[in-house]
Protein backbone atom coordinates (compact mmCIF):
# COMPACT_ATOMS: atom_id res chain seq x y z
CA UNK A 1 0.00 0.00 0.00
CA UNK A 2 1.44 3.34 -0.95
CA UNK A 3 0.01 6.74 -0.33
CA UNK A 4 0.87 10.23 0.65
CA UNK A 5 1.99 10.60 4.28
CA UNK A 6 1.36 14.20 5.45
CA UNK A 7 3.85 13.85 8.32
CA UNK A 8 6.57 13.41 5.68
CA UNK A 9 5.75 16.91 4.39
CA UNK A 10 6.03 18.38 7.89
CA UNK A 11 9.31 16.56 8.51
CA UNK A 12 10.68 17.79 5.18
CA UNK A 13 9.85 21.38 6.15
CA UNK A 14 11.50 21.05 9.60
CA UNK A 15 14.63 19.11 8.63
CA UNK A 16 16.56 21.94 6.90
CA UNK A 17 16.21 23.97 10.11
CA UNK A 18 17.52 21.19 12.36
CA UNK A 19 14.22 19.92 13.76
CA UNK A 20 12.38 16.62 13.70
CA UNK A 21 8.83 15.77 14.68
CA UNK A 22 7.18 12.57 15.83
CA UNK A 23 3.51 11.71 16.21
CA UNK A 24 2.90 9.13 18.89
CA UNK A 25 -0.51 7.53 19.46
CA UNK A 26 -1.62 8.43 23.00
CA UNK A 27 -3.66 6.11 25.13
CA UNK A 28 -6.56 5.88 25.56
CA UNK A 29 -7.11 8.34 22.70
CA UNK A 30 -5.46 11.10 20.74
CA UNK A 31 -1.89 11.83 19.72
CA UNK A 32 1.24 13.21 21.34
CA UNK A 33 3.31 15.53 19.14
CA UNK A 34 7.04 15.68 19.93
CA UNK A 35 9.44 18.15 18.29
CA UNK A 36 13.17 17.84 18.93
CA UNK A 37 16.32 19.34 17.55
CA UNK A 38 18.20 22.60 17.16
CA UNK A 39 18.81 24.36 20.44
CA UNK A 40 16.09 22.55 22.35
CA UNK A 41 17.32 21.33 25.72
CA UNK A 42 14.24 19.14 25.93
CA UNK A 43 11.80 18.15 23.21
CA UNK A 44 8.62 20.20 22.91
CA UNK A 45 5.44 18.18 23.39
CA UNK A 46 1.75 18.79 22.94
CA UNK A 47 -1.34 16.62 22.66
CA UNK A 48 -4.02 16.52 20.00
CA UNK A 49 -7.32 14.71 19.66
CA UNK A 50 -6.86 13.47 16.10
CA UNK A 51 -4.02 12.83 13.69
CA UNK A 52 -5.07 15.84 11.62
CA UNK A 53 -4.97 18.04 14.73
CA UNK A 54 -1.57 16.54 15.59
CA UNK A 55 -0.23 17.51 12.16
CA UNK A 56 -1.53 21.06 12.63
CA UNK A 57 0.02 21.16 16.12
CA UNK A 58 3.38 19.99 14.75
CA UNK A 59 3.29 22.75 12.15
CA UNK A 60 2.35 25.31 14.80
CA UNK A 61 5.17 24.21 17.13
CA UNK A 62 7.64 24.57 14.28
CA UNK A 63 6.40 27.98 13.12
CA UNK A 64 6.51 29.38 16.66
CA UNK A 65 9.98 27.99 17.31
CA UNK A 66 11.27 29.13 13.91
CA UNK A 67 10.01 32.67 14.56
CA UNK A 68 11.79 32.66 17.94
CA UNK A 69 15.02 31.49 16.28
CA UNK A 70 14.81 34.15 13.58
CA UNK A 71 13.96 36.91 16.04
CA UNK A 72 16.92 35.95 18.26
CA UNK A 73 19.32 35.74 15.29
CA UNK A 74 18.21 39.12 13.92
CA UNK A 75 18.46 40.81 17.32
CA UNK A 76 21.76 39.04 18.02
CA UNK A 77 23.16 40.59 14.84
CA UNK A 78 22.17 44.04 16.13
CA UNK A 79 19.11 44.51 13.93
CA UNK A 80 15.46 45.13 14.70
CA UNK A 81 13.12 42.48 13.25
CA UNK A 82 10.56 43.77 10.75
CA UNK A 83 7.17 44.74 12.12
CA UNK A 84 4.32 42.29 12.34
CA UNK A 85 1.99 42.18 9.37
CA UNK A 86 -0.45 39.70 7.92
CA UNK A 87 -0.77 36.12 9.05
CA UNK A 88 1.72 34.18 11.14
CA UNK A 89 2.95 32.40 8.00
CA UNK A 90 3.40 35.73 6.20
CA UNK A 91 5.34 37.09 9.16
CA UNK A 92 7.57 34.01 9.18
CA UNK A 93 8.30 34.53 5.48
CA UNK A 94 9.11 38.21 6.18
CA UNK A 95 11.51 37.27 9.00
CA UNK A 96 13.24 34.68 6.81
CA UNK A 97 13.57 37.18 3.94
CA UNK A 98 14.92 39.89 6.25
CA UNK A 99 17.52 37.54 7.75
CA UNK A 100 18.59 36.45 4.25
CA UNK A 101 18.82 40.07 3.01
CA UNK A 102 20.97 41.02 6.00
CA UNK A 103 23.18 37.94 5.62
CA UNK A 104 22.14 36.66 9.04
CA UNK A 105 22.46 32.88 9.36
CA UNK A 106 19.30 31.53 10.87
Amino acid sequence: MSGHDPIADVRARLAPHGYNVFLVPARPAGWTVVMSGRGLERPLETRAGSREEALASAESLFVNRRMQDLDAAIRGAGHQPPGWSGTIDEHLVALEAYARQQGIPA
